[in-house]
């Protein structure tokens, strides 16, 4: 599978130097950060590649219609991993100390820990800043005119985010919040998930145009060439 950028590719490799590679190693990965890179969550790093292996490199033809579906199937299956509270899909992040940045606010993982020291409960423990912290990023939607919803069953985390929205960096909303390693996704948190961008993220960098298909749009609808006379 070749990509339009210089030595992103993807193959399977049946010999190597004269012998046969076993059928689990032979998946040879160049420079495509959505299947190889840590920033991308290890489930779905093994749900591209499985897609790569058996829609791309092991059918003697491309399906598009076949591909979409099973890109649409794992999808789904995000956005119900989501609604079960898991954190497989979010972006695990390693942020150095605060004051080690220029700008710290410009830094994503340091602002949604910000956000999250000041709306998590007291039971919940606050992400040091003055120290190197892993975390899971959960994109989100929170903002003034939304947070209504939980007024009455999280009145505390309702109050707490009334104080973030109120300081100056976060007077656009609140896009993305940290979740230390170590703790469950709270269950207030539910109503304020984006699951377009959480989908989104997971799945972009994926050479879809390798195999003649187009993404466009903001919500990056599939197409394919496939016409239907």
């Amino acid at each position: 599978m070749m990509t339009m950028v210089k030595k992103n590719y993807a193959s399977l490799m049946e010999i190597q130097e004269g012998n046969f590679v076993p059928e689990d190693k032979q998946l040879d990965i160049k420079g495509i950060e959505c299947l190889t890179k840590s920033s991308k969550s290890e489930k779905t790093r093994e749900a591209l590649k499985k897609i790569v292996l058996e829609d791309i490199l092991k059918t003697p033809v491309i399906d598009q219609l076949r591909f979409v579906k099973d890109i649409a199937i794992f999808e789904k299956q995000i956005v119900e991993s989501l609604r079960h509270g898991s954190k497989e899909y979010y972006k695990p992040v390693t942020i150095k100390a605060a004051n080690t940045y220029d700008d710290p606010m410009r830094i994503q993982g340091i602002k949604a820990s910000i956000a999250w020291n000041i709306i998590r409960p007291d039971e919940l423990p606050a992400i040091n800043l003055e120290e190197r912290n892993a975390i899971n990023i959960a994109k989100v939607a929170i903002n003034k005119a939304n947070i209504d919803k939980i007024k009455d069953t999280y009145p505390i985390i309702y109050q707490n985010m009334n104080i973030a929205l109120d300081r100056e960096e976060f007077k656009s909303g609140i896009d993305a919040i940290a979740i230390p390693m170590d703790v469950d996704v709270p269950d207030w948190l539910a109503d304020f998930i984006n699951y377009d961008i959480i989908i989104q993220d997971n799945i972009s960098g994926f050479p879809y145009e390798s195999i003649g298909i187009q993404r466009f749009g903001k919500n990056n609808i599939n197409y394919t060439n496939i016409v239907q006379i």
